[in-house]
């Protein structure tokens, strides 16, 4: 594995109360909704071009990332992650939980191990739904399009390649950062999530497996499942979605109606809410 240099960062002042946010490298569109009285912030990684999860309200600060490259928020991470650590100081933030799925997962996985070291004193949690734990060297497990479209220019000298090069393979790095608490989401019998998370490893790192039949573990813990008609409605949408989305297309089974019995039978599977509070709480 690479070693992990960090990235120099640029020491200025700002007078917004977002300065440090504003460094951000420009490969990440980000928003920061204040809370009043929050002691905690939430840390949301996007796995699409916009920002995801924003019906559902935590409780909590927080700040929304989208990665515009679709890099798996490698770029310039550990200069990234001295910005948001600076940003929590200001804030007086002593919670950060960090919360993704699929891309925007390996991207929580690598900026919460990356915060464990930045963010003395602070509480940093990571609560990753069905993420990849190694992009670099090439994974063969990876199906997605998107993913072999990235690899496909890693031999280029931009600071994208670079970025995967160093830090493409987080096992090493979480399994080291015992300060911070991981938990990870995953479907059990998915050919993608489960040999994925079984490549870390710690007691620091809990999994949580899940029986959804696809890369989207996510999924179940936004259904209502006494409502047969929004389950159905959901998987339609889904189905429809992969028809311009090939990353959603390469993971759907084949079969909807086995995906929404599927998906009904999940009565033992908590809300987002809930598991986002039960994460905050262990």
């Amino acid at each position: 594995m690479a070693s992990l240099a960090i990235e120099p960062t640029l020491v200025t002042e700002l007078p917004s109360d977002t300065a440090e946010l504003e460094l951000l490298p420009r490969q990440y569109k980000w928003e920061y909704l204040p809370r009043a009285g929050s002691d905690t912030l939430l840390v949301v990684f996007s796995p699409r071009p916009s920002f995801v999860l924003r019906s559902y309200d935590f409780g909590y600060a927080r700040v929304d990332l989208v990665d515009l490259g679709s890099a798996y928020f490698t770029g310039q991470s550990g200069g990234a992650c001295q910005r948001l650590a600076a940003f929590v100081r200001q804030h007086g933030f002593s919670r950060v939980l960090f919360l993704g799925s699929s891309k925007g997962a390996f991207g929580a996985l690598l900026w919460a191990a990356h915060s464990g070291r930045f963010m003395k004193g602070v509480d940093v949690r990571c609560l990753a739904f069905s993420p990849q734990t190694q992009l670099y060297p090439f994974n063969e497990r990876l199906y997605f399009p998107s993913y072999k479209r990235l690899m496909s220019k890693i031999d280029e000298p931009t600071t994208t390649a670079r970025g995967l090069k160093t830090y493409g393979d987080v096992k090493d790095l979480i399994e080291k950062q015992r300060n911070v608490r991981f938990t990870i989401v995953y479907g059990e019998t998915d050919p993608v999530d489960a040999p994925e998370a079984a490549r870390v490893f710690g007691p620091h790192i809990r999994k949580y497996p899940v029986p959804v039949p696809f890369h989207g573990s996510v999924t179940a813990f936004t259904l209502d499942r006494g409502n047969p008609g929004k389950i159905n409605a959901l998987v339609r949408k889904l189905y429809s979605d992969a028809k311009t989305d090939a990353d959603l297309a390469s993971c759907l089974p084949e079969s909807p109606r086995e995906l929404a019995r599927s998906f009904s039978g999940m009565h033992w599977v908590p809300s987002l809410q809930h598991i986002v509070a039960e994460t905050m709480a262990s």
